[in-house]
């Protein structure tokens, strides 16, 4: 029978002595007494009594039912702990107080490499490496000597766990402890973390890069020259660099604000921030690129010319995303532009004829005495652009300089056609030289005349000497007319290039051609953030003098304006190759050129950067004189220099500093009360001399010391010289 059936007849069997105990006790134990149904009618708790075996069965049946419900949760909890625990991601292990293994799931098997029951008794440290399992060693032994669990550690902990194959790999450890049936138990989670160090080295690493990309491409936005501004689309800031808005604090202020947010801060007229809002609806709307020019001033108070553009973004789906702003600061050619409508309009006699063309040849300027030349008749100016159309088209092939004798109608004109192709246009400058070149005509004829009249006899150049000088005083008169209107060419040219002359606050230049024109030039040009100035001699003096002059002041002009040359040495390279392909025309071949100082003084870097060609120039600092030497090739043919090179010579700027630029001029001067040269150490010494004086004054002593060292002597040659204080 089953045991379970059992056990309630053996509790009924138990519940029948409460009844027959109770009956024996009431009889008095007497059997001749015992009478059931009389002592059930006199005490009616036998009644009771008598269900006692029931009522046992019925408890214990009951209790067996709840018991039954219990343990099956305890099975169906530990079952499903069991699954769990097997099943479980993360390798579990259990060991004893000893620290020997006595369970290991299968993830953690599969996570160390071992198989079955192989881990099983074996210590914990089997699966550390070397240099962890002295710690272990002696925290367990603590704990068999304290009875301190704290010894061996509680919670989470990075360490490294130790494969079957050797293999090392990183894990988080979640250690707990327990006790069962009055012994000590531990136990560990492991997870793996190779994969989240990997996923993690390798996030980091995309991080950095897309950090130092974001870092490069700031700084080359940071870097650019020009106001760069990002917006979103509600035209709110999202980037704005340095060039834009210098100071730190406001850039940072403006990113998520718009134009009204700035005008407001920086107390500007709020019709800025609307004409900007009013330029960014346009382009969000129709997807074109616009541009505008803003005046605004510096922080000095001068007014800058700046040209503004707004290009639009969009996605892929065409949905304006982003609009980005440039600035560029063209106050520099603006100034240019109009200093060369200055220049064409003064003198107001001046009957040169000065124009500017694009590069379709379409006029884009032209002076008020070429308009007037011409009767502002429109007929008669476009026969004219007709004519010099060729001439245009040719100089912008070649992309140089030419000169050409342009005849129209009974006028004859010698124009400069020069080509600005990095500004997008073509410039002319003309001379009337009709009446000139009938002048010379006409002295040819009356030379002539004079000169055989002079043939006939010596009566007749005695009798008609007074009526002779006074035809040639005409001449002389003439002449000189034209010298004198040549010169005012060469310092129209000379003032041309020298329109940045202002940028040296304290400087000088004192120029004294021998003959009214002279071979001697000075220049000062900027480009980008750098100055450019010298001073050049060129062959001989006079008229022939200023003709080599003019044609290399066109020279530099072409290797820095045009050809945006900075640097001295490229500089001179350039304009001998120019020269020399000039002189070397048909079947002769001209040996002339200049000698010149170039410098290049860079604000930025501080430095000075020097190349001369037969030259030297004189720099004073810190009270001591450096003379620094140029190529001994001058510019032009001189032997056979088929392919000349000249090198940089660098000076930095590191406090106050004199610079000296000269030509020969005084130095091959006879004069003093010897009349030998001065030679170049006397006039070191003189430089040197007025080292401490400001510029206007030291252009007064050169002057004076000049006049006097001539004295009764012929000026033999041009002088030039020239000074700057940094």
């Amino acid at each position: 029978m089953n045991v379970f059936y059992l056990k309630y007849i053996y509790v009924f069997i138990f519940g029948l002595f409460f009844p027959i105990l109770s009956i024996l006790f009431l009889a008095e134990f007497n059997f001749s007494r015992l009478d059931i149904y009389s002592l059930h009618k006199d005490t009616p708790l036998l009644y009771v009594i008598d269900v006692a075996p029931l009522v046992m069965v019925s408890l214990v049946l009951v209790l067996d039912y709840y018991f039954q419900i219990k343990q099956n949760k305890l099975k169906y909890i530990a079952a499903l702990n069991e699954k769990v625990i097997t099943n479980s991601f993360n390798g579990i292990l259990v060991s004893d107080e000893k620290g020997r293994i006595i369970y290991v799931n299968k993830s953690a098997k599969l996570l160390f490499g071992y198989e079955g029951d192989e881990l099983i008794s074996q210590n914990l440290i089997i699966l550390m490496p070397e240099n962890m399992r002295d710690q272990h060693n002696s925290d367990m032994k603590k704990y068999n000597e304290t009875g301190n669990k704290n010894v061996i550690g509680k919670g989470v902990v990075r360490l490294e766990g130790l494969k079957k194959n050797g293999e090392v790999f990183p894990m988080n450890l979640i250690l707990s402890s327990f006790n069962h049936n009055g012994k000590a138990y531990f136990s560990g989670e492991v997870q793996d973390l190779t994969s989240t160090i990997k996923t993690q080295k390798e996030r980091d690493s995309l991080f950095e890069q897309v950090s130092t990309q974001k870092d490069f491409y700031e700084n080359i936005l940071n870097s650019i020259p020009a106001d760069i501004a990002v917006f979103d689309q509600n035209h709110k800031y999202i980037f704005v660099n340095p060039q834009a808005i210098k100071n730190d604090d406001l850039r940072a202020y403006i990113v998520g604000k718009d134009d009204f947010d700035y005008c407001k801060y920086v107390n500007r007229d709020i019709g800025i921030a609307e004409y900007r809002r009013k330029q960014f609806n346009i382009i969000k709307e129709s997807g074109s690129t616009i541009e505008w020019q803003d005046s605004i001033k510096n922080k000095d108070g001068k007014l800058l010319t700046v040209l503004r553009k707004l290009y639009p973004v969009f996605s892929k789906q065409d949905k304006f995303e982003m609009a980005i702003g440039f600035g560029l600061d063209i106050t520099e050619s603006v100034e240019k532009d109009e200093e060369l409508i200055k220049l064409a309009q003064y003198p107001k006699e001046n009957p040169n004829i000065i124009g500017r063309f694009n590069l379709q040849l379409k006029p884009l300027f032209l002076n008020e005495k070429t308009t007037a030349f011409f009767n502002n008749s429109d007929e008669k100016i476009k026969d004219f652009n007709k004519t010099i159309s060729p001439y245009l088209k040719d100089s912008l092939s070649q992309d140089k300089i030419i000169v050409k004798e342009v005849i129209f109608e009974s006028n004859t004109f010698a124009i400069s056609f020069v080509p600005i192709l990095a500004n997008n246009y073509i410039n002319i400058y003309g001379t009337n030289i009709t009446d000139f070149k009938r002048t010379i005509e006409s002295q040819k004829h009356e030379l002539l005349n004079v000169n055989r009249s002079l043939k006939l006899s010596n009566s007749i150049l005695e009798k008609d000497a007074k009526e002779r000088n006074i035809e040639i005083a005409r001449i002389n008169k003439g002449l000189s007319s034209s010298i004198i209107y040549a010169k005012q060419l060469q310092s129209a040219v000379i003032a041309h290039q020298n329109l940045a002359g202002n940028i040296f606050k304290d400087s000088f230049i004192f120029y004294s051609p021998k003959s009214i024109v002279g071979g001697d030039f000075y220049f000062t040009y900027k480009v980008n953030d750098e100055l450019i100035f010298g001073v050049a001699d060129c062959t001989g003096h006079g008229v022939p003098g200023a003709m080599i002059s003019l044609l290399c002041m066109t020279f530099l002009e072409t290797a820095i304006n045009t050809l945006k040359l900075s640097s001295p040495k490229l500089i001179l390279e350039k304009v001998n190759v120019l020269l020399k392909n000039s002189f070397n025309q048909g079947d002769f071949l001209v040996r002339d050129g200049m000698d010149i100082s170039i410098l290049n003084y860079s604000k930025k870097k501080s430095q000075l950067t020097f190349a001369g060609a037969k030259s030297k120039t004189l720099i004073i600092q810190n009270n001591q004189s450096i003379v620094i030497d140029g190529d001994h090739h001058p510019i032009g043919y001189w032997g056979d220099n088929n392919k000349v090179s000249y090198k940089n010579t660098t000076i930095p700027v590191n406090g106050p500093l004199d610079v000296f630029m000269f030509t020969d001029g005084l130095v091959d001067q006879f004069g003093g009360k010897k009349g030998k040269k001065l030679k170049y150490t006397k006039f070191y010494e003189l430089l040197f001399s007025v080292k401490d004086l400001s510029s206007e004054q030291q252009k007064k002593v050169i002057s004076k010391f000049t006049k006097d060292w001539i004295g009764n002597e012929e000026q033999i040659d041009d002088i030039t010289i020239g000074g700057i204080k940094f």
